[in-house]
């Protein structure tokens, strides 16, 4: 049975309570439950990145680095875990940023005797997760509007008006991560791998319900979603063949 939609800490909750067939709170009391679904939320949306967000930050002049938490989160989301694009606003629209890998930004952008500056061009981070940083470059000589393709994680859940954003249908995982960790903690250790591996499904199905079917050189259905579900990187390994100029499939 799925969740709701949208869904809110008491359907966690009872549908946790559920898994663990102890409604009552006989044996796991619910300020417990309660840390085991946000802990569950978390690795969701750190394993999947199915929050997914524009936000957008300014930059000021002379300053090179960024922190991750300065990027702008909608309703629902804590914060930056990793960016994936970046795009200076200009006055007609939008100029796609170049990312970098760390170490080529570092020794062609920082270990630079005198950089340049203006509007940047090339961006990298060296720490992911919420604690790291976006590094420019040029080093910007003014206030510039930043746009950030970001993949967030969730605020805690204390009550039912708190905002969910984990979106439909990976919410339908979390219990089990939840009733996971609350076997784990009262050594239920095989009632506890039955739960993970429930947790691991739900979280599977829900990236392969929401992966797009009509990726160039992938199946419906297919590699391009099984892939997705694992996080995979598509570098066209794998995708079918293309028939050979001048013949048929088969030619």
């Amino acid at each position: 049975m799925s969740l709701p939609t949208p869904v809110v800490l008491s359907d966690y909750q009872q549908q946790t309570q559920r898994l663990l067939n102890d409604p009552t709170q006989a044996e796991y009391n619910l300020v417990d439950i309660t840390t085991y679904i946000n802990i569950a939320r978390g690795q969701i949306a750190a394993s999947t990145q199915c929050i997914r967000y524009t936000g957008a930050f300014t930059t000021l002049a002379a300053t090179q680095n960024y922190a991750l938490s300065a990027i702008s989160v909608p309703a629902g989301v804590a914060g930056a875990l990793n960016v994936r694009m970046l795009s200076l606003d200009v006055s007609t629209g939008q100029r796609f940023l170049d990312e970098r890998s760390w170490e080529w930004f570092f020794t062609y952008y920082v270990c630079v005797p005198a950089p340049a500056s203006g509007p940047p061009i090339h961006w990298a981070v060296q720490e992911q997760g919420p604690l790291g940083a976006i590094s420019l470059y040029p080093i910007p000589n003014q206030a510039y509007i930043i746009n950030a393709d970001t993949v967030g994680y969730p605020i805690n859940l204390t009550g039912d008006t708190d905002p969910e954003a984990i979106p439909y249908s990976w919410t339908d995982a979390v219990p089990y991560f939840a009733a996971y960790l609350a076997y784990l903690n009262t050594q239920r250790e095989a009632d506890a791998q039955q739960m993970l591996a429930r947790w691991s499904q739900f979280s599977t199905f829900a990236t392969r319900q929401t992966t797009p079917t009509v990726l160039p050189g992938y199946a419906p259905g297919g590699a391009g979603a099984a892939g997705a579900a694992v996080k995979l990187l598509s570098t066209g390994a794998g995708a079918p063949a293309q028939p050979a100029r001048g013949g048929g499939m088969n030619g």
